[in-house]
């Protein structure tokens, strides 16, 4: 299972256990058909928000899935990690 598949335990724990201290997970979807979107919105229930985009990639260059952002909160990128290097624990 992907670093940040929502139906990963340790994204939802770490959205959890940081969204009283100022951290927000969000989780971009590319998908193009919004009833599987839904869908899997609905099977996994992420602990965290998400939004269905289909030009992000083209915003911030990403063309691996999935990759994470560490984006400040001017929306400043502060560190990019392609999916090859996802594989974090929330600790």
């Amino acid at each position: 299972m992907p670093a940040l598949h929502p139906g990963n335990p340790s994204l939802n724990q770490f959205a959890r256990e940081f969204s009283g201290k100022g951290v927000v997970v969000l989780g971009i979807s590319v998908d193009r058909d919004e009833k599987a979107y839904r869908a899997f919105l609905q099977k996994y229930t992420p602990a965290f928000l998400t939004a269905r985009d289909l030009k992000i990639h083209e915003d911030y260059g990403t063309f691996m899935y999935p990759e994470t952002y560490i984006i400040n909160a001017q929306g400043k990128v502060l560190l990019k990690l392609p999916s090859r290097k996802t594989g974090w624990t929330p600790r």
